[in-house]
């Protein structure tokens, strides 16, 4: 039959039917997913006999923002070899055309004549305060409902089933939502319905930022209903009347570009996000612990942009920004939540094959962060500076007088070289602790620096697969350590103050 056609009064017979279509340029469901032209209203312009098309501009509009698709540079990564062999790993033969149809991608015949009702979750919402990102994983969105209100009056309503002919289908406006719409299988008490009627008023949720790109649209309040309700406008209206009622929505507007630039500004400012061409949408609670500022006591997700990297059809990986730093996670195949060391909450994982069915695979295996690693550190971090404490609230005393003691303050200035002599001296048991102690990780340094200057070495065989790329890390671990160690051993036979009096 070809493809569905839009139903409703403005723009009847001439567009793609949004439901069907969502974003593509040709339908009316803006901002449901980012903006494209699509094949198949590029085929249908070629079919009219006065155009050629050039498929390979199909696609979103403009260039998308530049970050770089690079490798883990961390030390904490895992000895790695391949994603494993827990399943049989499948690659994508041809490039999906940059024009293919998104919206209800591979969900089949029934997501086309079917109710809206039996979509799959991603697409539909029911509660007007959630965010999340919109089904093509591009857009940051919140779910927009509306009120439908009304007083009991009939009235013909700008809608028009495929099934009803050439006549106008006439719905009761009535304090509940007609049969017709009523997506959210509450009844004869159904208030609140989708706030796009282009959308024949599903329920969805509207996306506000793209991202791929850098900042969102100057006006995003355009995007969502501005008014409470859906109004009854017929020819006993008058003209003030309606002029009233356009100078209430202007101001709502005003006040919902206040609310939505806050909640834009303070999604932008959550740590660990990127945004680019390699970037998407997931749904993500996740909140530096350095960014207390933005702490979520409980812990609501919101739709974050990360980098991705569908390895296969099976495997999808997430890049988190650590400063400067890109970290590469591995997400459960099957789907679930990712908890990552130095970030409070977590990140939704979806399903890869879901995911990556609508991506291209790379076949680029990320070196990826190991979790336990990553958490063990954390863990010693955190027990270290919880015992220090600890240990400080219960000497403070004895601490304070060997502060004291160490720097000279308050000290008997004729006996203290005695004292630190005997203390101190080259032949005193604390300075021969220093120097055993002092020399084993003198030694450490040397070989993690000659293990270096090894793995440098032409035809090496290296012993994990990330060895080379850190490198760096161990000169600059061995270097510090050896030249500590040897202030240690100079210090110890010194007959001066030091830090070694502390211990």
């Amino acid at each position: 039959e070809g493809v569905p056609i839009e139903n409703q009064y403005i723009g009847y017979g001439s567009h793609w039917e949004s439901r069907i279509a969502g974003p593509e340029v040709l339908a009316y469901g803006e901002n449901t997913g980012e903006s494209y032209i699509s094949d198949i209203t590029l085929a249908f312009i070629e079919d009219l006999g006065f155009f050629v098309a050039n498929y390979s501009h199909a696609g979103r509009f403009g260039d998308p923002a530049q970050e770089p698709f690079v490798d883990t540079t961390s030390i904490l990564t895992k000895l790695q070899s391949g994603p494993g062999s827990d399943f049989v790993h499948t690659f994508d033969d041809e490039v999906s055309s940059p024009g293919h149809l998104r919206w209800g991608r591979n969900e089949g015949c029934e997501f086309v004549f079917g109710s809206p009702a039996e979509w799959p979750e991603q697409y539909l919402c029911s509660d007007s305060s959630s965010d999340g990102c919109t089904p093509d994983n591009r857009l940051t969105a919140r779910c927009s409902l509306t009120s439908w209100g009304g007083a009991g009056e009939t009235l013909e309503l700008f809608y028009k089933p495929s099934s009803s002919g050439s006549s106008w289908e006439v719905i009761t406006w009535s304090q509940y939502v007609p049969d017709v719409f009523d997506y959210l299988g509450e009844g004869v008490n159904s208030e609140y319905l989708g706030a796009s009627d282009a959308m024949d008023f599903v329920p969805i949720r509207i996306g506000y930022w793209n991202c791929l790109d850098q900042r969102p649209p100057s006006d995003i309040a355009g995007l969502f209903s501005v008014t409470s309700e859906i109004t009854h406008v017929d020819e006993n209206t008058t003209s003030t009347e309606v002029e009233e009622r356009e100078e209430e929505e202007e101001e709502e507007k005003v006040d919902l570009n206040d609310i939505l630039d806050e909640v834009t500004n303070s999604i932008g400012e959550v740590g660990g996000q990127s945004f680019c061409e390699h970037c998407r949408c997931f749904s993500s609670g996740l909140v530096p612990v350095s960014d207390i500022v933005h702490f979520d006591p409980e812990f609501a997700r919101k739709g974050l942009c990360y980098q991705f990297n569908c390895y296969s059809n099976e495997y999808l990986q997430v890049g988190i920004k650590s400063g400067e730093e890109l970290n590469w996670y591995a997400c459960p195949p099957e789907g679930g939540e990712l908890y990552v060391a130095g970030y409070f909450g977590s990140l939704l994982c979806p399903n890869a094959q879901e995911f990556c069915a609508t991506e291209t695979t790379t076949g680029i295996l990320m070196t990826e962060i190991d979790p336990v690693l990553e958490w063990v550190l954390w863990g010693l971090l955190g027990g270290a500076c919880g015992i220090l404490f600890f240990v400080y609230l219960g000497c403070y005393r004895r601490i304070d007088h060997k502060i004291r003691f160490c720097c000279g303050i308050n000290q008997d200035g004729k006996h203290f070289a005695k004292m630190l002599a005997r203390s101190q001296g080259r032949h005193s048991p604390a300075g021969w602790i220093l120097t055993i102690f002092s020399g084993l990780w003198f030694i450490v340094g040397l070989g993690v620096i000659g293990f270096a200057v090894y793995t440098l070495l032409p035809d090496t065989e290296l012993l994990w697969d990330t060895q080379s790329r850190q490198v760096p890390l161990m000169f600059a671990f061995g270097i510090i350590v050896a030249v500590l160690a040897a202030i240690g051993i100079h210090g110890a036979w010194k007959r001066v103050p030091s830090i070694a009096l502390i211990v």
